[in-house]
């Protein structure tokens, strides 16, 4: 969610919350300037940073997004994000419904 607030500066921040089957799966959509194809790999990497020049407009370390992973994965989860450059991205989070 920082994330998405981070980089919207117009439009939207939309958080949904639902079950699907036996998994709760949490999405952040947002308006933001969006991630370019070639970099949604990197984003996910311990303190890397698509825009990471001198001239950098955003602050952070670059290590949010390598936590989610990470802790996605030890609760048998995925983090999954669609995004295109100048419309936005959408992070999804599934986690599975222990019983």
């Amino acid at each position: 969610m920082n994330n998405a607030i981070k980089f919207t500066e117009k439009g939207f921040v939309k958080i949904e919350c639902f079950q699907k089957d036996n998994h709760i799966v949490t999405k952040v959509t947002d308006t933001g300037i969006g991630i370019a194809k070639e970099n949604l790999d990197l984003i996910f990497k311990p303190f890397s940073q698509v825009d990471s020049g001198i001239s950098r407009k955003h602050e952070g370390t670059g290590s949010g997004l390598s936590i989610s992973k990470k802790l996605s994965t030890m609760l048998n989860g995925t983090i999954d994000v669609e995004s295109k450059v100048g419309v936005g991205s959408t992070f999804t989070v599934t986690l599975p419904i222990e019983k």
